[in-house]
This record gives structure tokens, sequence and C-alpha cells, in this order.
């Protein structure tokens, strides 16, 4: 499989939010990966147990719960339905930018 295109950490309005793998991802709730708040971190399965594809829009969709605890949305980073939404089409952008290089 091709790397993923994930960061290892991110700053989203002065804090920094490390991305981690971690193959226990899915036990804490039956999902690929899980967004901790109060720890800046997104944890995401192993790139060996989903798709490099599904990864990167794992990675979105924690990114937009933490983008909308950051600025005080606590009922939309709760919508699971309008964070798959949103995430991915970010992740559509992200995978089909033509950045000219």
């Amino acid at each position: 499989m091709t790397k993923p295109h994930i960061p290892k950490s991110f700053e989203m309005m002065g804090r920094r939010i490390k991305v981690v793998m971690d193959p226990d991802a899915s036990n804490e709730r039956d999902c690929h990966g899980v967004a901790w708040h109060v720890t800046r971190c997104i944890r995401l399965e192993y790139p060996e147990k989903v798709s490099r594809d599904e990864l990167e829009a794992l990675f979105w969709h924690e990114m937009l719960h933490h983008a909308l605890d950051i600025i005080g949305e606590d009922k939309l980073r709760d919508d699971e339905r309008f964070v798959d939404a949103l995430s991915g089409v970010l992740h559509q952008v992200d995978k089909t930018a033509d950045w000219g290089d």
C-alpha cells in the first residue's frame, strides 16, 4: 500500500494535535478512528486493517471533530451525519487537488 497522505501532527488555532496509528483504535468505540479532545490526539487504525483511502477519510473525519470542538460547536461536533458529510467533501478536495507542481 502507498503511504497514506496523513500528517503525524498539525496545528489548529494554536493547538498541536498528534496523529497516532493505533492497533486498538477500533476497540474503543467499534470504529476505526477516535478524536481525543482533552489530550489533543487522533488515533487511527493501522493501515493494514483499512485501505489507504479509508484511512485518509478517517483522518479528515477525526480532524473535523477536533475543529468543531475548538470553535465551540459542540452540537455539530457530536453530529456524526454532519461530520461524515463535511469530512467526505474535505477528503475529496484533498485527494483531487492539483497543486500545480
